[in-house]
């Protein structure tokens, strides 16, 4: 298993573009050949980039959350299959 962890850019300190580093870890490490299933994990400020990023992977890893807020009861399944919930904790 694959596990990713990554902070958002909105009302955050400045750090490496997120969604160009899970590009380069999914790349790295695809579902089915290097690893079995993927989970990405986002801290960040916002609901909407939490959003983003989960089209963003849609269809690749097999469950995404983005923890450490109250939770916000949107859990859904995507349209290609990829489990989203933005703060599960």
């Amino acid at each position: 298993m694959l596990v990713v962890n990554v902070q958002g850019r909105v009302f955050m300190d400045q750090l490496d573009d997120p969604f160009a580093a899970i590009e380069r870890e999914l790349a790295a490490c695809p579902i089915g050949l290097v690893s079995d299933a993927i989970m990405i994990d986002m801290h960040a400020e916002t609901t909407s980039e939490k959003m983003a990023m989960a089209h963003f992977v849609d269809g690749r890893p097999r469950w995404s959350r983005a923890p450490y807020h109250v939770p916000t009861a949107d859990s859904q399944i995507l349209l290609h299959g990829t489990g989203y919930i933005s703060d599960a904790a």
